[in-house]
């Protein structure tokens, strides 16, 4: 129809509604002003600018019935737009061309005011909203700003500008809603300074970026709950978009999503109808910090080498990073890193998973608490926890490929405990794992399950450290560096075990008088343990127990010890994994001692116990420790040459196949001897003064001190020898006692029998001086033995 105004400028001073919905006044004019009551209904044919017609008016002014003012080309909003009656304004630069702009100027505002009344602003091409203006509506009104639409017929089309921005240019600049919505849509790039209301906000820029046009730390978005949606991103890595808000959602798509909040923060509003659920993006990092509290509801996802970092700012016992039962945070190939200022919570089955070589990172000063279905993965990256206290964990998994080529590394380290969540399930599946702790790794009664390769930790206050491990485990590669095989200073034990070989080599120390437990569980050929670092428990009456399946054995150089009252047990053949000493391994199972390698005890007892052969490197004992060396279906085999084997006090040599042999004698330094061959013989080569006596219950038959069935009984000794309990050589071969010597003292005494049976063994008693038959024994040979 035709143009019911032409001119340079019109200015309508009151008078009731001025055009109506559906039937607008048409006009073609550069500037139009108005005050009138009833509704504004405009549209014009050309460029119009609100304001500059008569210093009578102010822009727009109109008391009910709304504001409705389209403009054919350019829209340029100078003075204020004021619904005064609660009513809806709409505002549109109808069009799809590169001028079709909305712009609202320095200081003008649009504004619907005391009802509930919409306010909508839409351009073919930009919308600017200049420093000092307001966009406004009050009540439940809700806001909405579209650049790159086209508003023809009052209807939503995409025929706008496909680069069409939303541009909010300074501080001053600003989009309010009271209870309302706030929706703000740009075909292209939207640069926000401050959106606030106490509804929700929903900001897309379909073809760009979403940009904090202040950057600083003032917020961009105030909101009950926030959703974005950038083509190329949601702010920068040096610019985020700064956000007060509740619930937050976040489309990245080709670009990064860097959201930093004031407040506790939900990420996800359990809407699915909003096409967005969580944080998502193809391309770039995904960064969520929060002043306070961080609360994951919904998934987080980065594609391709996408990192993701989530922090919680706060220190308040509630600042609490929280991912929720059911929720993934995850990256294609980046790292997942989360910080929080109190604790970390994976609830439910909750997950954080990093593919490709992407690491996982999570750094609580508080705790780190896992439920029991909860889950830590990398497909081949590394993950690194560290909690100020606590490290409470379910399953960690450096390997969720189970690719054995190429698997992570896990470093735990926590100021207070390390425990377990979920029961009997693996804890930790690497390739290298160190734990660092000061108050214990695990329990007794709760130890942690691993599956990893290698092994070290450190634990400094409380508590022990209580490991068991599928697959061949080594002690020794840490991950950080900083630390060594495995050290305990707190008030329980060490106890490491494998149910497959376990290779100790770096040093394994208790030094608060706890007990050490290494084992190899199992009864396989493969079942071994190979010492070759120290173990030492000190500072107390420790124990050491060294148990394999198989073979148990020790190193050139390397010194097992424990010191006071504490013992030191290498048990091979020993399945452990009954928690019950009785040699149930392999029948073949050895303990192999380099020639120099030490078992050490001050008042303790040192037990080697094979169930086959024992190759004898060096045994030390103090006053008052004891020997105790038993091959039960094997040997006891000199590895040192003329070198001391064993030194201390008592000594118990037993061994279905021999002690020693005349070629190579079992060379000690004792107080006291007990030795049984069975179907081998006895040869013991003593320094010192000897006793023969049969101290040990546990072995042998009472009242015998030195036997052997299937060769001879030698034992010298370089100074004086007592036979205070029989020596007795059943298989017709021969005896030998010799002290060695010419001084006056250098005797032997004998208080009990010596005698050869079962055929014509010889008895030869050598003394360097005396040789004392006390009353009550007898020295006797059977058949032709002499």
């Amino acid at each position: 129809s035709a143009d019911n105004f032409v001119g340079g400028g019109l200015g309508v001073i009151g008078g009731g509604a001025f055009g109506a919905n559906g039937n607008p006044i048409e006009t073609s004019v550069d500037n139009f002003e108005i005050t009138s009551t009833g509704g504004v209904y405009v549209l014009n044919d050309g460029a119009l600018e609100i304001g500059g017609v008569s210093a009578l008016l102010n822009g727009v002014q109109n008391t009910g019935g709304g504001i409705e003012i389209y403009a054919q080309s350019p829209l340029t909003v100078t003075e204020d737009v004021v619904e005064l009656g609660g009513d809806d304004i709409a505002l549109a630069a109808l069009g799809s061309s590169g001028d079709d702009n909305l712009v609202v100027q320095n200081g003008a505002n649009v504004r619907s005011e005391t009802g509930n009344g919409n306010v909508l602003l839409v351009a073919g091409n930009d919308l600017v909203i200049e420093d000092g203006s307001t966009i406004e509506a009050e009540g439940s009104g809700n806001v909405g700003l579209y650049a790159g639409k086209d508003y023809t017929n009052e209807l939503l089309t995409d025929e706008g500008n496909g680069f069409a921005d939303i541009i909010m240019q300074g501080a001053g600049s600003s989009v309010v809603a009271d209870t309302g919505d706030v929706t703000i849509y740009a075909a292209d790039e939207v640069q926000l300074t401050s959106v606030t209301t106490n509804g929700n906000a929903n900001i897309q820029a379909e073809r760009g970026a979403i940009i904090d046009a202040l950057n600083t730390a003032s917020a961009n978005v105030t909101a009950n709950q926030v959703l974005f949606d950038g083509y190329l991103g949601v702010g920068s890595a040096s610019n985020a978009v700064d956000t007060v808000a509740s619930n937050l959602e976040a489309d990245g798509n080709f670009g990064g999503v860097y959201i930093s909040n004031t407040g506790d923060l939900t990420i996800g509003d359990g809407d699915a109808g909003d096409g967005i659920s969580g944080i998502v993006n193809q391309l770039g990092d995904i960064v969520v910090t929060s002043s306070d509290a961080l609360t994951v509801n919904e998934n987080i996802h980065t594609n391709n080498n996408g990192n993701i970092n989530l922090t919680a700012l706060g220190a308040d016992p509630t600042d609490d990073i929280t991912v929720n039962t059911g929720v993934s945070v995850s990256t294609a190939s980046g790292d997942v890193t989360l910080n929080s200022g109190n604790d970390v919570l994976l609830n439910g089955t909750a997950e954080l998973s990093a593919g490709g070589s992407g690491s996982v990172n999570v750094d609580a000063d508080q705790d780190i608490t896992m439920s029991s279905d909860s889950l830590i993965e990398t497909k081949d990256g590394n993950i690194t926890l560290v909690a100020g206290n606590d490290a409470n964990l379910a399953t960690v998994n450096a390997d969720s490929d189970s690719n054995s080529v190429v698997v992570g590394d896990v470093l735990i380290q926590a100021g207070g405990a390390v425990t377990d969540t979920n029961a009997g399930a693996a804890n930790i599946i690497a390739d290298q794992l160190e734990i660092q702790s000061a108050n214990g790794i695990a329990t007794d009664a709760d130890v942690l399950e691993t599956e990893v390769n290698y092994f070290v930790a450190q634990n400094t206050t409380s508590g022990g450290i209580f490991v068991e491990n599928t697959g061949a485990l080594v002690i020794g590669n840490g991950v950080s560096g900083t630390i060594n095989g495995v050290s305990n200073a707190g008030t329980s034990s060490i106890q490491i075990a494998t149910n497959s070989p376990l290779s100790i080599d770096e040093a394994v120390e208790d030094t608060n008088g706890n007990d050490i437990t290494l084992a190899a569980y199992g009864n396989t050929a493969v079942d071994n343990v190979v010492v070759n670092a120290d173990v030492a428990a000190s500072g107390g009456d420790g124990s050491v127990i060294i148990a394999a399946g198989n073979n148990v054995s020790m190193g050139n150089n390397v010194t097992v010890s424990a010191e006071n009252a504490g013992d030191v047990s290498l048990l091979a053949g020993e399945d452990l994994s009954d928690s019950t000493i009785n040699q149930d391994g392999n029948a073949s199972a050895d303990i192999l001692m380099g020639g120099n390698s030490v078992v050490s005890v001050d008042a303790g007892v040192a037990l080697l116990d094979a169930r086959d052969n024992i190759q004898l490197g060096v045994v030390t004992t103090g006053t008052g420790g004891t020997a105790r060396i038993i091959a039960r279906e094997g040997a006891i085999i000199d590895t040192n040459g003329f070198d001391a084997n064993v030194i201390g006090d008592q000594l118990l040599l037993s061994a279905e196949d021999g002690v020693g042999s005349f070629a190579d004698m079992i060379d000690t330094q004792v107080s006291t001897l007990e030795a049984h061959g069975n179907q081998g013989g006895v040869f013991v080569a003593n320094q010192g003064a000897l006793t023969l006596e049969d101290f040990d219950a546990a072995v042998g038959t009472a009242g015998e001190a030195v036997t052997a069935v299937g060769d001879e009984i030698v034992v010298t000794t370089a100074s004086p020898m007592t036979i205070n309990d029989d020596v007795v050589q059943s298989g017709g071969l021969d005896i030998s006692l010799i002290a060695f010597g010419s001084a006056d003292t250098d005797d032997i005494t004998i208080n009990a029998d010596v005698s050869a049976t079962g055929g014509a063994g010889d008895i030869f008693i050598v003394a360097g001086d005396d040789v004392i038959m006390n009353a009550g024994s007898t020295v006797s040979a059977e058949n032709d033995g002499d």
